[in-house]
């Protein structure tokens, strides 16, 4: 199976970190910025690493932007290029299409391109953060629609030393526990799926 083919146009620090995620994630990443700077600082992560206006259609096409399967544009100081380059890459026929909005306005403009989805690093950052703030014991937490949500909790007082059949979340709380992590002499495990006899530990 041929690795997903992803390019990264906007070599920024989110575009820097997206780069180097990508790839340790097995995709064969081209990254692509007008800035040498930034080109140079990626040359050794991505797969390809290409200084060139990302607005230029030829310059697009000649890179290969219609073959890859998804393209994401990160670029954050210049709104007019990032609109520019996804309009290019629309007219390129790219597959897949993401963009970052720095600003609620950019994000508008974004939807309304129809792309695949916009991106917005900094608001979903502070989001994820006062969420933990106000909820003492949060750990982290994924947010899959306003009503579910998976979350990572430290064990509160009460549930210690008690099995999960007991505790009767479900019912009780409309909680399904999903999986344990438990730390031991300096190691951290997950217990993978657990059972009803399964019990919270310290």
């Amino acid at each position: 199976m041929r690795p997903l083919k992803v390019a990264v146009i906007g070599l920024g620090r989110f575009g820097r970190a997206l780069v180097e995620s990508l790839t340790a994630g097995g995709a064969e990443v081209l990254a692509i910025d007008s800035d040498m700077q930034n080109v140079e600082a990626v040359k050794d992560t991505a797969a390809y690493a290409v200084r060139m206006d990302a607005t230029d259609a030829t310059a697009l096409k000649g890179q290969g932007l219609a073959e890859v399967d998804i393209a994401v544009v990160a670029i954050g100081s210049d709104f007019e290029s990032l609109v520019l380059t996804v309009q290019e890459l629309l007219s390129l026929g790219t597959p897949r299409i993401y963009a970052r909005a720095m600003s609620p306005t950019h994000r508008r403009v974004l939807d309304k391109l129809g792309i695949d989805g916009v991106i917005s690093p900094q608001e979903e950052a502070a989001q994820r953060f006062a969420y933990t703030l106000v909820r003492p014991g949060l750990v982290d937490f994924l947010r899959l629609t306003d009503e579910y949500q998976i979350a990572e909790i430290e064990a509160p007082a009460g549930l210690i030393g008690r099995a999960l059949a007991d505790l009767d979340l479900v019912r009780r709380h409309r909680v399904n526990v999903v999986t344990i992590r438990r730390s031991q002499g300096g190691r951290t495990e997950v217990i993978g799926v657990p059972t009803a006899s399964t019990t919270i530990v310290e």
